[in-house]
């Protein structure tokens, strides 16, 4: 009989590891446990060693989690990881998640053998991506493994070993091509063979070192033959995270790079999780705190009205400094980032957005709960006592919500913003739910202040253009490209998205001005950056129209007028139009696909179903790209979706996947052959042209 404080949610195939979760805080397992059932990852929660034992999973292997801060006070770390042992057939990998800056149990964690150690506070998001990669079942890129090895006969073996266990693996003969050679090849770990003829391995891996790669940061397994000084053997250990004798048993190869990788992992996570932070606050920075929101936005019940974000400033910011000191600014920042920091849940998010404003990604059971958290971090500031007496320091916070939907991670920011600003109006210290000028639910009265909203935006030049990439999947594009999209701001300063605004420009004939709107000036900026940037002749811009637009009698005149008048012959835009717009009207489309070609403009058709009909198109239209659908991209099976840009590519037509809001989106296309990737993982919208395309790692 199973014990009951084991909630265990499936277990099916044999490889897989079990994830077992002892302790810990109940939201923070929650939220591991959901991410890796999307992962198909077995998991287990229990709060005893009874519990565990009454389980009975001797004959699986296991993943023990344990978050050693909760651990009752008469169970230490090393009693819990031998009892668990003893009940094991195969012994567990250990996983500690430890308080961070205790040197105590983080000793304790090391000689009790954990294979992998988390500071707190750890996202769930990048734990459960690792557990995952360990379990077996998460879906995880080919490991890319570089053999160093004059023996070519020797390399060549290995290789194929690794291949066969599906990693991607190469060969190189000369040990000191290895700089050109990491250049090109991507490598994961290193195999380097210490009997070399003009440098040993061990004498590589200090090159290596040298040039700034240092072999935690890349896994190194030196091979060598038998027998070996204990010297040399001490010196191989010192340098490679594993040290393997010849011959080798093809197995026990692949076991030895998947624990090197995987240890390493680690250590990267908690090297990129400090380049993520800001390093005042201790929080995220605004970059990775705006792309954490991003991919929230595409998480199923987002929209529940227990989740929203949470925007904190102080009140009277100069003022405080004035009375403090200049001197006293980074210490402040400090300050306001630990209080926040102390109030939130481990599944909460905060970010440093400004000079002494925060934000935070709160997702709670209803929206009450919210007022609560934003209600605590309030009272936190506003009864301190460090940075003089009680009541000296102050913030405002503002509330905003997913309902309506946001188009992008700025939307969201906006309408918390927004919030703050009004309880600072009301004179700070002050919790305000931002409510939206324009109201949620469509009616009359809506569509009218939306219309006239966007007529005094057009007669204003208010709208704002944003920018995001499109990535190339393999080889370089000769063109960096970006999306264009334009936003319309409400009166109060919140982003208003196109899903919104579009259709009631539609319904009230501002359609045609609008798309004139959005091409004139992203021609204008193309124009800009072709005098100020070097190289800007290598820039494309993607940009939407509608056939009701382009219908009209004198469009294509002007349209090739706009190129002409800018001197924009190189830099000619790519045209977006929607694939429902062409079916529905397909005489129309020909027609204006047709005159376009003349043109030498490309055309593109996004929101593609990929379904038979459509895929029919491109043999009578000249479309030169089509852009999934992101329905298509989450949730077909990625062996579907390469048959269908298989038969895109029959017709010399290229494939952009959008909606890339995660890695493993990524990994799931690595297969389906798409020419082109988009999406908040590689970069949310922008009014900037900032995506380095030259440094791109797919």
């Amino acid at each position: 009989m199973q014990h009951p404080d084991a909630v265990l949610d499936t277990i099916e195939g044999p490889l897989a590891k079990v994830v077992c979760l002892f302790g810990g805080e109940q939201t923070f397992n929650g939220a591991v446990k959901r991410l890796l059932h999307q992962k198909d990852v077995p998991v287990l929660s229990f709060s005893s060693v009874a519990g565990i034992e009454a389980a009975d999973l001797s004959d699986r292997p296991i993943i023990l989690v344990v978050d050693v801060a909760t651990l009752p006070e008469a169970l230490s770390l090393q009693t819990l990881y031998e009892a668990v042992k003893r009940s094991q057939d195969i012994p567990p990998d250990l996983v500690c998640l430890l308080p961070k800056g205790d040197l105590r149990l983080q000793l304790q964690a090391r000689r009790t053998g954990a294979l992998a150690c988390y500071e707190q506070p750890v996202s769930p998001e990048v734990l459960s991506e690792w557990l995952g990669e360990r379990s077996g079942p998460g879906l995880v890129a080919p490991y890319r493994v570089l053999v160093v090895d004059e023996n070519a006969e020797e390399a060549e073996v290995m290789e194929q070993a690794l291949t066969e266990a599906g990693m991607i693996a190469q060969s190189l003969a000369d040990p000191f091509q290895i700089l050109e050679t990491l250049e090109t090849f991507q490598a994961d770990l290193l195999i380097v063979n210490q009997q070399m003829g003009e440098m040993t391995g061990l004498e590589l891996v200090e090159l290596l070192r040298d040039q700034g790669r240092d072999a935690t940061d890349m896994p190194v397994i030196l091979l060598f033959p038998e027998p070996c000084s204990p010297r040399e053997r001490y010196l191989l250990q010192r340098s490679g995270d594993a040290v393997l004798c010849k011959p080798l048993e093809p197995e026990r190869l692949v076991e030895e790079i998947k624990d090197c990788v995987q240890k390493a992992r680690v250590w990267q996570g908690r090297h990129q999780q400090r380049k993520d932070q800001d390093s005042l606050s201790g929080l995220y920075n605004r970059m990775v705190f705006l792309k954490h929101l991003n991919r929230a936005l595409s998480e199923e019940g987002i929209q529940d009205p227990g989740n929203g974000v949470l925007f904190i400033a102080l009140d009277h910011a100069k003022s405080v400094i004035k009375q403090l000191g200049r001197g006293c600014g980074d210490y402040l920042t400090k300050f306001l980032g630990n209080r926040i920091q102390e109030c939130l849940a481990p599944t909460d998010i905060a970010g440093r957005i400004g000079d002494f404003s925060f934000g935070v990604l709160a997702r709670r059971s209803e929206e009450s709960a919210l007022m609560t958290l934003a209600e605590r971090i309030r009272e936190s500031i506003a009864t301190q006592d460090e940075i003089g007496q009680a009541g000296a320091l102050s913030v405002s916070v503002g509330i905003g919500l997913f309902y309506p939907p946001a188009d992008d991670a700025l939307t969201m920011v906006s309408r918390a913003k927004k919030g703050c600003g009004k309880a600072q109006a009301r004179g700070g210290n002050q919790v305000v739910a931002y409510e939206r000028a324009v109201p949620k639910t469509r009616s009359p009265e809506r569509d009218e202040t939306l219309a006239g909203m966007i007529s005094q935006a057009l007669y204003a030049d208010d709208f704002e253009l944003l920018y995001q990439p499109i990535v190339p999947m393999r080889a370089q594009s000769l063109k960096n490209k970006y999306e264009v999209s334009a936003r319309l701001r409400a009166p109060d300063g919140e982003y208003i998205p196109p899903l919104y605004f579009i259709p009631v420009a539609q319904r009230y004939g501002l359609l045609p001005a609008l798309d004139r709107w959005v091409l004139s000036h992203a021609l204008d900026r193309l124009r800009q950056e072709l005098e100020h940037l070097s190289g800007a002749s290598g820039l494309q811009f993607f940009i939407h129209q509608t056939l009701e637009t382009t219908q009209k009698e004198d469009w294509i005149h002007w349209f090739r007028e706009q190129i002409l008048m800018r001197d924009l012959i190189k830099m000619r835009p790519v045209l977006q139009f929607r694939l429902r717009d062409v079916m529905k009207h397909p005489k129309e489309a020909e027609q204006t696909f047709r005159a376009l070609e003349k043109l030498r403009i490309k055309i593109c058709i996004i929101q593609f179903d990929g379904r038979s009909r459509s895929i029919g198109l491109l043999e009578t239209l000249p479309v030169a790209m089509v852009k999934l659908s992101m329905e298509l991209v989450r949730e077909r099976d990625p062996q579907q979706i390469a048959q269908i840009v298989h038969r895109i590519h029959r017709r010399k037509t290229a494939v952009i996947a959008p909606g890339i809001e995660h890695p493993n989106t990524m990994i799931r296309l690595s297969g389906s052959k798409v020419d082109f990737v988009q999406g908040t993982f590689l970069q949310f919208p922008s009014n900037t042209l900032s995506y380095n395309f030259q440094e791109i790692n797919l």
